[in-house]
């Protein structure tokens, strides 16, 4: 894995079970350069607690002047902080000079390859058409769009679009909102058609025991209830906690 690479793994939404079952995931494809992040919770603490990097996104945002000057006590209020977030935490990996991998807690991966090889090196960013999933590239040319004027035209973006209607987290998703901001700057971005990727193993036409060679990751959507997401996960045997969500297998890897 690029050492100049960072996934970000976004944690709204997503269940203590299910980020504990990726954890095994990441151990067992040896991925290190990751940061979780989500709203304060005793989870997210105790993830710290035990080594593993995260962003609490109260804190974080407590900061963030765009951020406390919404009114965000509303229905709306997680979604708003967890775009803000996202959109945030992006820029910084920027002034870092690394690159960043956004993703969702409610995806697993096959192997690594997926960071490695999807992406052009010569385009700067990456989004899925329907996934929330965005590889941004750090180069001069992205951090010239991706500033402080730029997550002023976030905020108020999503301002505006939370005060229509009270709006699900997929129906609106931090990728559709910077994705749109990007175009209409101009700004070439890189559509990666999920469904040639991975598997949804939300659909109800799903009936498999084994991804096939070709996929890459399985994802599904907020929505759908713990049961269920376990249920698709063992009969792909991708479940790999137990009964206390503890690993079933230690991996070893060679340093």
């Amino acid at each position: 894995m690029n050492q100049k690479t960072i996934i970000l793994v976004s944690l709204f939404g997503v269940s203590e079970p299910v980020t504990r079952n990726l954890l095994c995931h990441f151990e067992r494809l040896n991925i290190w350069n990751y940061i979780f992040m989500g709203p304060e919770s005793d989870f997210l603490l105790d993830l710290s607690r035990r080594g593993h990097p995260v962003i609490n996104a109260d804190k974080f945002l407590n900061s963030v002047r765009a951020y406390k000057s919404m009114t965000s006590q509303d229905s709306n209020a997680e979604l708003i902080k967890e775009i803000l977030m996202k959109a945030y935490v992006i820029k910084k990996c920027l002034e870092y000079r690394y690159n960043s991998w956004m993703v969702d807690g409610n995806m697993l991966f096959t192997s690594s390859d997926l960071f490695l090889q999807t992406v052009d090196p010569t385009v700067d960013f990456y989004v899925g058409k329907r996934l929330e999933l965005m590889h941004v590239r750090s180069s001069s040319s992205a951090e010239k769009f991706w500033t402080g004027a730029f997550m002023s035209k976030v905020a108020e973006t999503v301002d505006s679009l939370t005060r229509k209607a009270s709006i699900s987290r997929d129906g609106m998703s931090f990728v559709y909102v910077a994705a749109n901001l990007l175009e209409q700057k101009g700004v070439r971005i890189k559509r990666v058609d999920e469904s040639s990727l991975g598997l949804n193993i939300g659909t109800n036409n799903v009936n498999q025991s084994s991804l096939g060679g070709e996929k890459k990751m399985v994802f599904w959507s907020s929505e759908i209830v713990l049961d269920l997401i376990q249920k698709r996960l063992q009969e792909l045997g991708m479940w790999i906690v137990d009964g206390d969500f503890s690993c079933i297998a230690v991996v070893c890897h060679k340093t």
